[in-house]
């Protein structure tokens, strides 16, 4: 892929010499000569494999983490909903009580 340059113009210097034309530059001279790739296209395949490797465990332990806590969270709201009907249930019993005592 090739940068988009303004038409070629003839450049001299003050002392009339003509100024040498620059060869157009790719992206990725560009990013050689910025330091941000190396001047060699090569890949290694290890460093990949590697790399996607860590990325699966890391998602693997995300999800893990995630169903725990779902987990922990189910038995919470258990606990809660055991807890509610054990208090309506003593509740009811203290009204009938009530109830009781006051008709007999």
């Amino acid at each position: 892929r090739r940068l988009s340059r303004v038409p070629q113009v003839q450049v001299t210097t003050e002392f009339g010499q003509e100024v040498p034309e620059t060869p157009e530059l790719t992206d990725d001279a560009i990013a050689v000569s910025a330091g941000l790739m190396s001047s060699t296209n090569t890949v290694n395949l290890n460093e990949a494999v590697d790399s996607k490797i860590a990325l699966s465990a890391m998602i693997a332990e995300q999800r893990a983490k995630l169903n725990a806590n779902k987990d922990a969270f189910m038995e919470w709201q258990a606990g809660q909903r055991e807890k509610g009907s054990a208090v309506r249930l003593h509740r009811q019993g203290l009204k009938a009580e009530r109830y009781k005592r006051s008709y007999s």
